[in-house]
């Protein structure tokens, strides 16, 4: 799950900034790591904003498919149960991703 924070939280600050998208733009994947490391960046928060990055993936390549296949998929690939993938979709979206503030996302979808 680390390696996909990574690229998620790498990708977004390139696209916020202006920062050329190099492998290794300005050594921020070892000060990732570092933080990481010395747990100053909690485990929880890695687990919630890599899960919320990687559904908006998922929306993206494949719009044909249900929430609840999405959810499934996505709780095998991160290893967790289905229910935390929702709680933390429905939780977390507007806080990691503003603009796709969701109120009407709800389980039964």
């Amino acid at each position: 799950m680390k390696a996909l924070f990574f690229k998620h939280l790498l990708k977004e600050y390139i696209s916020q900034t202006s920062v050329s998208p190099t492998p290794n733009p300005w050594g921020l994947s070892d000060m990732l790591e570092f933080l990481v490391e010395h747990k100053l960046i909690p485990e929880r928060s890695i687990r919630h904003y890599t899960i919320v990055l990687e559904y908006k993936e998922l929306e993206k390549i494949l719009p044909h498919m249900t929430k609840t296949s999405r959810i499934k998929m996505l709780a095998r690939q991160m290893g967790v149960h289905e229910n935390t993938v929702w709680n933390v979709i429905k939780d977390y979206q507007d806080r990691f991703i503003p603009e796709c503030s969701n109120p009407s996302f709800t389980s039964d979808q």
